[in-house]
């Protein structure tokens, strides 16, 4: 049986283990409120890093250097500010490079495959 609470996805030696209580809320941060105040969360990253003990390095620099990395070009990379807005180019070129190697491995995408400028009704719920 799972302990109630958050827990870890990574179960460990066929336990899941419960996240330290400071990750708890009410409601989980979004990626706006992580973008405007990123210390709880990269303080909360490293001190698991260090418990889980996995052999994955992370430093405070590192994520210091991906929010930054974060805000300067994932987030806003779109025509405007909207967190998560991509430049439909930049998909187009990355579906052009990727399709090929899809294709020689026998998983070729959809005919025609185009990035979106909105979401599908349907499924975005």
């Amino acid at each position: 049986m799972l302990p109630p609470g958050p827990v870890d996805p990574h179960r460990r030696q066929g336990q899941a283990r419960p996240l330290p209580e400071e990750a708890g809320s009410p409601r989980p941060a979004g990626p706006v409120d992580y973008l405007n105040n990123p210390a709880k969360t990269n303080e909360l990253l490293l001190q698991l890093v260090k418990e889980y003990n996995t052999g994955w390095v992370y430093s405070a620099g590192l994520a210091n250097y991906a929010i930054e990395k974060m805000r300067s070009d994932f987030v806003t990379n779109g025509p405007d500010k909207t967190p998560g807005n991509l430049d439909t180019a930049r998909v187009q070129r990355m579906i052009d490079i990727v399709s090929p190697i899809f294709v020689a491995q026998r998983q070729p995408p959809k005919a025609d495959l185009k990035p979106r400028t909105s979401p599908p009704t349907s499924s975005w719920t």
